[in-house]
């Protein structure tokens, strides 16, 4: 998966996207899973991004890429993109 097929994806879906991009030049995509204020972080890596981060806007706390959860979450979005990209 590459940070434009997560937009793209987002875009046809109406969720909220975000493209930010570190003091090292690291790029970092966001997307608001299903609308419901927990977002998912991934890192550009190369021609491939990795899940960093989830983040719930409704609690304030933040889980990293050891969560079971946020990790099942953060699969089942590239399963869904990946999906979309076949077409």
């Amino acid at each position: 998966m590459k940070i434009q097929d997560l937009q793209n994806y987002a875009t046809a879906k109406g969720m909220n996207f975000s493209l930010l991009t570190n003091e090292f030049g690291d790029k970092y995509a966001g997307i608001e899973w299903k609308n419901k204020h927990v977002w998912y972080w991934f890192r550009e890596l190369g021609n491939d991004v990795s899940f960093t981060e989830r983040y719930s806007q409704n609690t304030g706390r933040s889980q990293n890429g050891n969560t079971r959860t946020a990790w099942r979450a953060a699969w089942k979005i590239e399963q869904a993109v990946e999906e979309f990209t076949k077409g």
